[in-house]
Formats: structure tokens, sequence, C-alpha cells
């Protein structure tokens, strides 16, 4: 499906990192081990659901509009999208990128981000998928998105080394 879509996305970025593209291999074969067989809804999603791209009233309270759905399809797991919005949250109140967050969010050592842990158990859970396995598609959408929206992101050692090291290491 479009997660390990987002891989092959990544692996053509990684062509001259061996210990990367094992990393990708590794991940993916997580990930389609922990997806074969599982229900799961699909339905129209924004695709780059954040909060720069949510406009809400003067005083904070209500959504008035959603911004920039040029990244929106049909197939997509709506689970993503709400947990891209509350991973964009917390970075934007951590200061922290969204690679380093989820990393964070994926250990299992007294390092985990307990605060996304406990706004995931919040989320409405109509699908099989775990949580790790959440955070990783989630992860996969974001970079996915900025590699295909712009070519300054694969090129930003910066912005590589924020976002996609820190889940690639895991599976180094």
């Amino acid at each position: 499906g479009r997660s390990l879509e987002l891989l092959r996305t990544i692996r053509s970025e990684l062509r001259d990192c061996q210990t990367h593209l094992n990393a990708v291999g590794k991940l993916e074969e997580q990930l389609r081990a922990g997806l074969i067989g599982k229900m799961i809804e699909l339905a129209r999603v924004h695709g780059d659901f954040t909060p720069g791209n949510v406009i809400f009233s003067p005083d904070g309270s209500t959504v008035t509009g959603i911004l920039d759905w040029g990244q929106s399809r049909a197939q997509g797991l709506p689970m993503v999208d709400s947990l891209d919005f509350l991973l964009g949250v917390h970075c934007l109140r951590k200061r922290a990128q969204f690679g380093h967050v989820v990393a964070q969010s994926l250990s299992r050592s007294t390092g985990r981000d307990d605060a996304i842990v406990a706004w995931m158990t919040q989320l409405p859970q109509r699908d099989e998928i775990n949580r790790d396995e959440l955070l990783l598609l989630a992860w996969l959408d974001h970079v996915a998105g900025n590699l295909e929206k712009s070519d300054r992101y694969p090129n930003s050692r910066v912005w590589w080394s924020a976002n996609v090291e820190p889940i690639l290491r895991r599976y180094s």
C-alpha cells in the first residue's frame, strides 16, 4: 500500500548509503508483517494535516478553515492524519523536529515521549494498527510528503538529520 510506496520514495533518496538502505529494508519488513491481514479503515485524507494548515478563530476555540489540500488522496488512513496533527502540535510545543519526536515516542526507554502515547490512546481506534506501526506510518507520510513536494528536502542535511536519520538509526 501507500506506506511501502513511501518507503520506496525514501529508499530512492538513500541510494548511496548502505546502512540506511538496510534500515529501510528492516522498517519495510516490520510494517509489512504488522499490517498483513489487518482490518484498516481507508477514507479521504488531507495528507498534510499539520497545525500550519489549520485556521482557527481569533480566540483559538474553533477551526474556521483547513488549507493546502495538495497532498489529499481518496484512499488514506484517517488515523495517520489525526496523528500528524498531534505530532505537529507536539513539535511546536517542544520546538523539536518531527523525526526526533517520533523516535522518542517509539522509544521503550525512559526517554519515551509519554505525551504522544497518552494522546494516541484518546484517538478513536477502529483500526487494528498498533501504536508503533501508526507512529511509523505517520513518520513515513511526513517524510515522503516533504520529499515529494519540494526538491529542497532531500538536499538539506539539517532536515535529513532531524527527520529521517532518528528513525533509521533505530533500524540500523
